[in-house]
């Protein structure tokens, strides 16, 4: 598997130097709801079910110089974007303590977003990755369900779960995915 690397202003992708000046390296996360209306209220009730896949966002600006153009290392990094492991999008194992304070051990290079002025001979470009998850490391949540696990443990519904007794899922968030 491809590493990763974000240190010190660096950054690889395998053994690819991304030749750009790093400008800033974001990472968000954010609470999964499952919500559910009901017929008589025009907004949803919703209860939190988990969390989303971290998104990590490097933007960078590409210069041109006396060797490359900023066109040449846009075209390199689309490159890398494309890369392919046995027919799929690349797996990258993670080199950096940021990531790895916030629990992210593996991505996967999701997007690449540029843009240029007219004022430079400069482009922005962003890189986002998405946490992934390897599958086997799924595979004792599926099923897994909060609301009926609750209500299977204790033959009566929770102060929490008799909230959504009367309500239909809107959402069609998979159960036990988190």
């Amino acid at each position: 598997m491809a590493l990763l690397t974000i240190n010190d202003g660096i950054v690889t992708l395998g053994s690819t130097l991304i030749d750009a000046v790093l400008i800033s390296c974001n990472l968000s996360t954010s609470v999964r709801y499952d919500a559910a209306t009901k017929d008589s209220r025009s907004s949803s009730i919703k209860r939190p079910i988990g969390f989303n896949d971290s998104e990590i966002n490097i933007e960078f600006a590409l210069l041109s110089d006396d060797r490359r153009s900023c066109y040449d290392r846009l075209s390199s990094i689309n490159k890398l974007f494309k890369a392919r492991e046995n027919g799929v999008a690349k797996v990258y194992n993670i080199n950096n303590r940021h990531l790895f304070a916030r629990g992210i051990r593996s991505v996967i290079f999701d997007r690449i977003t540029s843009s240029e002025s007219n004022t430079d001979d400069t482009i922005k470009v962003s890189l986002t990755f998405t946490e992934h998850t390897q599958a086997d490391q799924n595979i004792e949540n599926i099923g897994s369900n909060p609301m009926t696990d609750t209500l299977s443990a204790n033959s009566t519904p929770t102060e929490n779960t008799e909230m959504f007794s009367d309500v239909a899922p809107t959402s069609n968030v998979q159960s036990g995915a988190v």
